[in-house]
């Protein structure tokens, strides 16, 4: 709970939603609970491991697009704390001024403070106080951590409960103001999308749960009811206080108080908000550390960022971080980097979303220990390709029916109503692809859920194979407590996909420009840094030479190894099943020869 309470319900209820606020924060968090129950599956099924969707997308689609979820992912952490930081500088910079009486024109630094240069100190001694505590050791304690949270909910609390004796009906008609229309409702959904941010967070410090398969879900579902219910009570209550042409776009709250003559009230607001904010910039500040670590170790990034000092402290990781969201924070106006943010966690999500299709009906990515035939191998890797492909069609499909409906000239009329029918079709044709594809894996191999069973492949003829399940006899009385699955898969996730690729596609053309330029950025870097210092690639590599070379040995005219071994011998080819990067290494061999290694001469 932070500035998607004290500034965008202002903000969207001025600019973009008016009194049909609410309806924006509705849109968004039923967007971010679709997602949210992906998260709390893909916890479970990476626990204890550190970077969210980074983990998720790079065990199930690839390293680039590992490398593309932790770009997003450094929106949310690192740009985002800059985002409250600035924030919390303006109202600070305000707070003074209206509240305190500070008088700009006699003290010539306030004067700097408050000035249309686009710098804010206060912005920046909040990020150098945050960076400096992170990066001396300094962490937060449960206890602490609890009181501020609570503070900003009774703070919360209080500004609805008075707002509700404030509130004039009159205020809220039009409902929908005629020159904003539902256009302006899903451009305020994305923007109110950033309040949602911080509960996939959670799953980036899973490691530090006690128990992450069952207590994960439940922070990451509870968080999500919790701010959905907060969000739009405010902003239903805000727009009744005031005129929403007169709802100021900084300090919505504390200036709908005065607008009332409710000054204590207004002062209550305005220092809570000045007061409890600043935990939420060391919050977001905190995961980008641990994301950078995880990216590091996979040779993803310098090693100077998974450097540990004595004190068991990402310093060095946590400076260089630091050191961005202070410029971004000084020198960038929130509401500039508000839509990039939302707009790249957004993508992230769209990623996680994909992660559960192939998580929950492709076996080889959830269960490690399972041995199964090399003719077997084939079909679920080819399945798996061809079920890949079809989702990027989706994805493709459903952000281009949100570019049309948004950006299709005058509305959706005419010309752009056919279009729009064509791609819904072929989108639908897809959705059911996906449907059909998954229901096949699912028979084909059903996933295991039990890390206590194994499955062994007794018989393989044509499309039909038998399987027999078998438990260790020591573990057959203790049956692990079954972790959450999310409902409705695949239906959950491709709907969760289309509606956050809808309010992508209400940004501004600039703002999908500079995403676009961002992620570009981030490809570039891993075509130039990553693929040359990626230790997955470079295991690829390994295990291709390895391939080659027994491949070349059994086609010697003996038939045998150097080790008097017979080359035809199946244990020469079976390197002990699958394991969570088999699918990711077997992409850098060519189907024909990477089958003409694994063939029994």
């Amino acid at each position: 709970v932070g500035s998607g309470m004290f500034v965008l319900c202002g903000l969207i209820a001025r600019t973009n939603a008016g009194p049909a606020t609410c309806l924006s924060w509705i849109i968004s968090g039923f967007a971010a609970c679709l997602s949210g129950l992906c998260y709390a599956e893909m916890s479970c099924a990476f626990p204890a491991q550190e970077g969210s969707s980074y983990v998720y997308t790079k065990h199930t689609m690839g390293e680039w697009f590992g490398v593309m979820a932790g770009a997003c992912l450094t929106l949310e952490y690192g740009m985002s704390g800059a985002a409250v930081a600035r924030s919390w500088g303006d109202k600070a910079a305000r707070w003074l001024h209206t509240d305190l009486g500070v008088d700009n024109n006699s003290m010539g630094w306030t004067w700097f403070l408050t000035s249309d240069l686009g710098s804010n100190v206060f912005a920046c001694l909040i990020s150098v106080v945050t960076v400096a505590l992170l990066a001396g050791g300094v962490k937060e304690s449960k206890q602490v951590t609890n009181v501020m949270t609570a503070l900003k909910i009774v703070l919360v609390v209080f500004m609805i409960v008075a707002g509700l004796f404030l509130m004039d009906t009159s205020n809220l008609t039009p409902f929908i103001p005629p020159e904003l229309g539902m256009a302006g409702v899903a451009r305020g959904a994305t923007s109110s999308f950033f309040g949602y941010l911080g509960y996939d967070e959670v799953c980036c410090v899973a490691g530090e749960a006690i128990n992450p398969r069952r207590d994960i879900p439940r922070a990451v579902l509870y968080t999500l009811s919790i701010l959905s219910v907060l969000y739009v009570v405010a902003a239903f209550v805000l727009v009744g206080m005031q005129p929403w042409e007169e709802i100021s776009a900084e300090s919505g709250f504390p200036e709908a108080f005065r607008y009332n003559g409710w000054g204590w009230a207004a002062q209550i607001a305005a220092a809570g908000e000045v007061i409890t904010l600043p935990v939420v910039v060391l919050i977001c500040l905190m995961a980008q550390p641990r994301l950078q670590y995880a990216l590091a170790k996979d040779g993803l990034l310098p090693k100077l960022f998974s450097e540990v000092d004595s004190t068991g402290n990402l310093k060095k990781g946590t400076i260089v971080a630091g050191s961005v969201m202070i410029l971004v924070a000084t020198f960038v106006p929130f509401q500039y980097i508000d839509d990039l943010i939302s707009a790249g966690i957004l993508v992230a999500f769209n990623m996680t979303d994909s992660a559960v299709i192939l998580v929950r009906y492709v076996p080889s990515l959830t269960c490690m220990e399972t041995k199964v035939e090399q003719s077997m191998r084939y079909d679920l890797d080819d399945t798996l390709s061809l079920l890949k492909r079809h989702l990027i069609i989706f994805h493709g499909l459903s952000f281009c029916f949100g570019m049309l409906a948004k950006h299709g000239g005058g509305g959706i009329n005419g010309y752009g109503v056919g279009v729009c029918t064509i791609l819904a079709c072929l989108g639908v044709g897809i959705f059911h692809r996906v449907l059909q594809m998954a229901k096949y894996n699912n028979t084909l191999h059903k996933p295991i859920t039990n890390h206590h069973e194994h499955v062994h492949i007794t018989k393989h003829n044509g499309d039909k194979v038998e399987a027999k399940e078998e438990e260790d006899d020591e573990e057959e009385e203790e049956e692990e407590e079954p972790y959450f699955q999310t409902p409705f898969v695949p239906y959950l996730p491709c709907l969760g996909a289309f509606v956050n690729w809808y309010l992508i596609a209400q940004l501004e053309l600039s703002g999908l420009f500079f995403l676009v330029i961002y992620l570009g950025a981030a490809t570039l870097f891993y075509f130039t840094y990553g693929v040359k210092h990626s230790r997955l690639l470079k295991k690829q590599r390994q295990h291709k030479q390895r391939h080659l070379e027994e491949y070349e040995e059994s086609m010697s005219p003996s038939g045998v190894g150097e080790n008097g071994e017979k080359a035809d011998d199946e244990e020469d080819y079976n390197y002990g099943g699958y394991d969570d990067n088999y699918l990711l290494r077997t992409i850098s061999l060519p189907k024909t020869e990477y089958r003409a290694t694994h063939m029994n001469t």
